[in-house]
């Protein structure tokens, strides 16, 4: 049960750094940058960034952009197998506990990917501008721990009216 409770919790970091990953491979299609394409934009225009750093900014992106969005790809196959094995019938634990491996190893891909084009985006900035772009990530993880709660309080309260 512990086992399944960590798989479960990766699975969920994973979910978040997919997010991430998805921001750092920019705006897609033709729309442009909703989502978390806009979300990453947001944050570059934020760090006034200098011509210079645009251009050095946008090349480490571009460089990675076609991996991201393979990976992106595939999170989002993992994803949908994850669900279709959940809602399965009849269930079949092993092919779920298999479904959440293969996403949490799509998601680990994503998340070193992640890393690896933060840190030389880092490389570009000015300290002050680091220390805007850690003020804006810690910004958005307090807001990431906030999501769900309602949702959870939400549910118990129905399980307890309706569970008794």
């Amino acid at each position: 049960m512990k086992k399944i409770a960590l798989v479960s919790i990766l699975v969920l970091f994973t979910m978040a750094s997919v997010g991430a990953s998805v921001a750092a491979a920019g705006p897609r299609g033709h729309g442009g940058g909703g989502g978390y394409g806009g979300c990453m934009l947001g944050t570059l225009l934020s760090l006034n960034l200098s011509e210079a750093q645009k251009h050095d900014v946008a090349v480490i992106m571009k460089s990675n952009r076609d991996e991201f969005r393979t990976v992106v790809g595939q999170m989002r196959e993992a994803k949908k197998a994850l669900f279709d094995r959940i809602n399965a019938e009849p269930l079949d634990e092993e092919a779920i506990r298999q479904a959440v491996r293969q996403l949490a190893t799509v998601g680990e891909q994503a998340a070193v990917l992640r890393g690896r084009a933060l840190s030389e985006i880092k490389g570009v900035l000015t300290p002050e501008q680091r220390a805007a772009l850690a003020e804006q990530r810690a910004h958005f993880g307090a807001m990431f721990e906030g999501r769900g709660h309602r949702g959870n309080f939400l549910l118990d309260d129905w399980i307890d009216k309706y569970g008794k």
